[in-house]
């Protein structure tokens, strides 16, 4: 079974953002584990997001079959909001932070991967150059390290991809921060 934890982030323009993760059930990681899992990651970087942002993962997680992602139930637990912090002017809204997932099983000559974008990051995080600054890419990258199993001195359950296409799952094995900024789009556009 997998847990599927969404974070909503709002407070700007632009809001609601919505990130969506996936964790195993496998070793005994029990719900309540995943959701301290993202919760921490937001915690981690919730002084790079600017502070008129919550971030607030969703108390309602779905419950999920492993084979083909298919929602077998839901629970509740209890999360609490998190706030941002930084009070530096904030990036335009499309202009975010991007964590690569990596799973290194490749189906029809591609990666299943995923993306966790990170919303709400402020000039403080922009080079001159238009990157992020490396200090606050380490930043992120030390939060990610410190949910995902390969991450350094991890050793619980893994943190999944779900591919739609392949209406399947895939443990992460890999999550690089990207410095180049990301834009999420809705699938609408």
């Amino acid at each position: 079974m997998s847990y599927k934890i969404r974070t909503t982030i709002t407070g700007a323009a632009g809001a609601p953002w919505v990130n969506t993760t996936y964790w195993s059930d496998n070793l005994g990681m029990r719900v309540e584990d995943a959701v301290n899992n993202i919760w921490s990651f937001w915690d981690a970087i919730s002084g790079l997001m600017h502070s008129d942002l919550v971030i607030q993962v969703d108390p309602l997680v779905t419950l999920q079959a492993d084979d083909g992602g298919r929602p077998t139930g839901t629970t509740t637990v209890t999360t609490d909001p998190i706030g941002g912090t930084n009070t530096s002017h904030m990036l335009p809204t499309q202009t975010q932070g991007l964590v690569h997932l990596s799973t290194g099983v490749y189906v029809d000559g591609r990666e299943i991967t995923g993306k966790i974008y990170v919303p709400g990051l402020c000039e403080s995080a922009n080079t001159p150059s238009g990157t992020m600054e490396s200090g606050d890419a380490g930043t992120i990258q030390d939060a990610i390290d410190a949910v995902y199993p390969g991450g350094t001195g991890v050793s619980q359950p893994p943190m999944w991809v779900f591919s739609r296409k392949h209406n399947s799952v895939y443990p992460v094995t890999g999550a690089v921060v990207r410095t180049k900024w990301a834009v999420l789009r809705s699938r609408r556009d």
